[in-house]
């Protein structure tokens, strides 16, 4: 198959799963749902609170927002930076160096 289809084409074991799932009665080429936790976290109620705080404490980090809005941080860090791209420019990420410089400079 290789050489009348190319590097790209299916292997003879994808092609056999997928012709018998068709013989089987399944006429979906898209993915099925699959049991487990929904993607139901970041809701526009969400963003709106979260973007409320930065806007009132423009010092909060991440890690501030994850318990006040209880979600984890992996939610507030991730899943926010991906649904609001304009997100990382309002939120510090609460990394500070401990050097002497920066301290003095904080000063």
């Amino acid at each position: 198959m290789v050489t009348v289809y190319g590097e790209k084409c299916f292997s003879d074991k994808s092609v056999r799963k997928w012709s018998a799932r068709f013989c089987a009665g399944c006429d979906s080429v898209g993915d099925d749902q699959r049991p487990g936790q929904a993607n139901t976290v970041i809701t526009s109620d969400l963003i709106d609170k979260v973007d409320d705080l930065v806007r009132s404490d423009r010092r909060v980090t991440l890690r501030m927002l994850a318990l006040k809005v209880d979600v984890s941080y992996g939610t507030t860090c991730g899943q926010l930076f991906k649904t609001d791209s304009d997100f990382g420019r309002r939120v510090p990420l609460g990394f500070r160096s401990s050097s002497p410089t920066s301290k003095r400079n904080c000063v």
